[in-house]
Parts: C-alpha cells; sequence; structure tokens
C-alpha cells in the first residue's frame, strides 16, 4: 500500500496538472524571473511541491550548490518589515554586505544585493503571503533585475489573487491555470487501482468513487485520497465520513478560514447543503448515464412488445403519451412511460404492456425511482447506490 508521502509525490511528479504548475514555476527561474505563485489556501502536499520544485530547478540548472532558502511570512517577518531590509537582516551571510547598505549612497536595495552579490546561489522562497505583504515583496522583487540565476531569484507564493504588474522579470503563474477537476479525478483512478487491491471495487465503482471524492474535495487531492481511503462506499455515506477526515490532527488547519468552501470548512460548520449539492453533482454524471444505459437496454430487449403495445394503444383510439406528445417508437419510451404501461389497465383489465419476468420489472421501478430522485435534485442513498451499481447490466 502506497504510503501519503508516495501519493503527493505522484500527484506532483505524475498528474499532468500539478506537475506542470512545477516545470513552469522551475522555468520561469531559469529565464531569470521572480516567480509570483499562486496557489490555493488549501495546497494539498505543499511540502512536497516546494520540494519537487527544488530537485527541478537544481536539476535544471546542472547546480548543487544553489540553495532554495523558504522563509514563512506570515510567522517570520513583522507585518511592517520591509522586504529588503528582512532579507539584509536575516538572509545575508556577508557581515560586511549585510551591515553596508546605506540609503545615502543613492542605491537600491534592490540594486545593492545585486552588486554585492549578497544572494549568489541562493533562491529565496517566501510563503505565506497574502493581501497586503503580498503586494509588497511584489513591489519589491519587480525592482529586483538579475543578470544569471547565480545572482539570487525569487518565489513568492501567494494565497489570493494579487495584482502582478507587467514586468519583464516577473512572471505569474496559477495553479488554477494549470489544475481542474480532471485531474483530481484522474488521480483518483489511480488511487483506487492501488496494485495491493485494497479497494475491491468493480469499474463503475471506481468511477463512482473517483467522480465523488473529487467533486467534494475540490482540487484537495490529499483530502481525496484520505477520504477514499477510509470509506467503504459500498455502506458508508460519504458525507458521514468527511467528518471523520475532519477531526483527523493532520487536517485540523485545512479549511481553517471562516469563509472556506474548502469540504472540511463546510463539514465542520455544518454546510450539508453544500455538500450534498456536490454529491448529487457526482451522481448525476455518473448514474444518470447508466440509468440510461440500462433503459435502452430494457427498450431494446423488450422492443417487439412495446411496439406491439403502442401500436395497440394508437389504432384504440388512446396513443400512449409523454409531455403531451404520442410515444411512437419503442425508443422514446422513458423510464416513466415504461413504469406507467407495466402497471395500467386498459378497459379490458389487462396491463398495456405485460411483463411476466418479476425481477426485470422491479429493476424497471427501482431504475425509475433513482432517476426521479437525481432529476428532483436528491441525493441516491448508498443502498440505491450500491443497487443501481451493482445490479447494473449494459
Amino acid at each position: 500500500m502506497m504510503t501519503s508521502d508516495q501519493w503527493a509525490n505522484f500527484w506532483w511528479n505524475s498528474i499532468t496538472g500539478p506537475h506542470t504548475v512545477i516545470l513552469k514555476t522551475v522555468d520561469a527561474l531559469l529565464d531569470k524571473n521572480t516567480v509570483v505563485l499562486t496557489v490555493p489556501e488549501d495546497l494539498p502536499w505543499r511540502h512536497s511541491m516546494r520540494q519537487i520544485s527544488e530537485s527541478e530547478f537544481k536539476q535544471h540548472a546542472n547546480s548543487t550548490n544553489t540553495l532554495i532558502q523558504f522563509l514563512d511570512d506570515d510567522e517570520e517577518c513583522s507585518r511592517d518589515r520591509e522586504p529588503g531590509r528582512y532579507l539584509l537582516e536575516n538572509i545575508v551571510r556577508d557581515p560586511t554586505v549585510r551591515n553596508g547598505y546605506r540609503e545615502s549612497a543613492g542605491v537600491t536595495i534592490q540594486d545593492y544585493l545585486v552588486q554585492n552579490r549578497a544572494l549568489q546561489n541562493c533562491v529565496v522562497w517566501v510563503k505565506g503571503l497574502d493581501g497586503n505583504r503580498a503586494s509588497k515583496w511584489i513591489e519589491f522583487c519587480s525592482k529586483y533585475t538579475v543578470h544569471s540565476v547565480e545572482d539570487g531569484l525569487f518565489v513568492l507564493e501567494v494565497k489570493d489573487n494579487v495584482f502582478v504588474p507587467n514586468r519583464k522579470q516577473l512572471k505569474s503563474i496559477k495553479f488554477s491555470d494549470y489544475v481542474g477537476g480532471y485531474d483530481l479525478q484522474l488521480f483518483n483512478s489511480f488511487v483506487l487501482d492501488d496494485p495491493d487491491g485494497r479497494f475491491p471495487y468493480g469499474d463503475n465503482w471506481k468511477k463512482y468513487i473517483a467522480n465523488v471524492a473529487a467533486l467534494l474535495c475540490g482540487m484537495d487531492a490529499e483530502v481525496s485520497e484520505r477520504l477514499i481511503g477510509t470509506t467503504d462506499f459500498k455502506h458508508e455515506e460519504p458525507l458521514e465520513r468527511v467528518r471523520c477526515v475532519a477531526d483527523m490532527p493532520e487536517f485540523e488547519r485545512r479549511g481553517s478560514n471562516v469563509a472556506s468552501t474548502h469540504i472540511l470548512a463546510c463539514s465542520r460548520q455544518g454546510n450539508v447543503a453544500e455538500l450534498k449539492k456536490r454529491l448529487w453533482t457526482a451522481q448525476v454524471q455518473v448514474l444518470f448515464p447508466l440509468i440510461e444505459i440500462e433503459r435502452m437496454g430494457v427498450i431494446q430487449q423488450l422492443r417487439d412488445e412495446i411496439d406491439v403495445a403502442l401500436k395497440e394503444l394508437s389504432s384504440g383510439g388512446c396513443p400512449m403519451k409523454q409531455y403531451e406528445k404520442e410515444v411512437e417508437t419503442p425508443e422514446d419510451l422513458d423510464l416513466g412511460g415504461l413504469h406507467y404501461m407495466l402497471h395500467q389497465r386498459k378497459a379490458d383489465r389487462m396491463y398495456m404492456l405485460y411483463l411476466p419476468d418479476e425481477s426485470l420489472r422491479k429493476r424497471i421501478d427501482f431504475l425509475r425511482c433513482c432517476r426521479n430522485t437525481l432529476a428532483h435534485a436528491n441525493c441516491c442513498t448508498v443502498a440505491e447506490v450500491q443497487e443501481l451499481l451493482d445490479g447494473h447490466q449494459n
């Protein structure tokens, strides 16, 4: 069984969207740019993202001497401290350079750092940036011009969409531009195909679970992997298991923003309506097509009988109608119409459509019930999902 750390590496190295974010960041650094990297507040496996970015940069820069210095602005910098001053006092190693800057000399602090190679072979990765602090760092870096990678570079990891001025040496990279719902669905599919076989689900189940976890978790692959690994989707309500994940110590800070729509924030705040909406969306995307496939299969199986019944009703002056329009061919008959014909008697007390196979009649009734549930924006229960997926026939 793969560990969480292994899945973290898989997410950032093997899934196209997340890996593209890393490659774009590295390419921008190699082009001597300051990178303004906009990421979700609840970015999955952020430490792995930074480590893999560091490894990729060193590999492509052909340099083992480059140091990536991670700086947490939220914890290490006072809110009123200017970035340049902080760098001089806390990052620059040479004491002569550290203490030698004078504003009266008419040289900007950015030029002073470059001229004295104060950040030589150093990439300063500033994390925890939002709002005004992000703007201060962006303003500082917009005036920091280097001639080579060795002069020192910056990555500004920001939580919010902040304004990035159009400067040659600034490169804006947004996580949301490269990572979408398909990336998480694909990742979930790999999780469910764990080579150790810990998930004994068939293909339809795997498709359903991958979709449910993706729509519930948004872009948080870390929470999605944990939800999949701790939920028996055949017998447990996924929204109940979400509450269990929300109580896990390692996710205590995830979704902590009161305004967050993160899955764990919704669970803690009791926003069940939002979570049910996401679950319903996933069910519509996966279950509705399966219901339609079964309807078509039933119609094909009973086509001759349905065709005869429709013609008899039409010739008798009481044609079968759906939505105030006559049903002329079996293929046009929906589950509601099929259910009606199976249960409605004609004047001679015979059913409009007689089907001796009781199990098939019950299956048709069940499919209609599930379709109506979804059509009215309600979620199917775990028991209904299990009956639908386990009993599905193409």
